[in-house]
């Protein structure tokens, strides 16, 4: 039980909890709009990211920085096209995910310092446990769900996809920001995905 001793709990269960609602509005953004809409939304998330990294972490960003991730701002307000006829609710989803996928970022950063990798990764899969059983419990309370019929074809649930998610999505974020200042993985990322859209338009 070495892996589960901590003095940060916490701060574990929080970001635990971030991790778990960063996916579950992310694919439920991805269900209910295009996907091409939902995740240029999501890539709000440098933004985010640097704006936090100011507030919680005291780093400093130079002009520069902010000039390339303003322009990504942009893009990302002309994707959702607040205040118009084409604005949709669900655009609010991968929002939602960006914001908490950058607080993923600023807690790894804040305890990775005394936190064990595989300390943190331990706590995200017991608040995926916590929340697939709180879920399970409503669903069965409320009478939601119920057995399939026998000519529908089996759905994959929800949560696998979620599980899924955290392990392949977020699993690098520790090893990336041991080692680099916030700030800059926000601008990569922005960087990365600027330059894949290229590559698309390109090809």
């Amino acid at each position: 039980w070495q892996i589960a001793r901590t003095k940060k709990l916490k701060m574990h269960m929080l970001r635990g909890l971030c991790v778990v609602f960063a996916n579950m509005t992310f694919f439920l953004g991805l269900a209910a709009m295009p996907l091409a809409d939902a995740v240029a939304i999501f890539f709000i998330s440098p933004l985010v990211i640097t704006l936090f990294s100011v507030l919680f972490l005291g780093e400093v960003v130079g002009p520069r920085r902010w000039a390339a991730i303003a322009v990504g701002f942009i893009g990302v307000l002309v994707m959702m096209r607040p205040g118009t006829a084409a604005f949709q609710v669900a655009s609010i989803l991968p929002l939602a995910a960006a914001f908490c996928y950058a607080g993923i970022h600023i807690i790894t950063r804040r305890i990775g310092g005394t936190e064990s990798a595989a300390t943190m990764a331990f706590y995200i899969q017991i608040m995926f446990i916590i929340v697939g059983v709180a879920f399970g419990l409503s669903a069965e309370t409320l009478g939601i769900g119920g057995p399939a019929p026998a000519e529908a074809k089996p759905r994959q649930k929800p949560a696998n996809g979620a599980g899924g998610g955290a392990q392949g999505g977020f699993g690098h974020d520790v090893g990336c920001l041991d080692g680099c200042e916030i700030r800059t993985v926000g601008v990569k990322a922005l960087h990365w995905n600027v330059s894949s859209k290229k590559e698309e338009w390109n090809g």
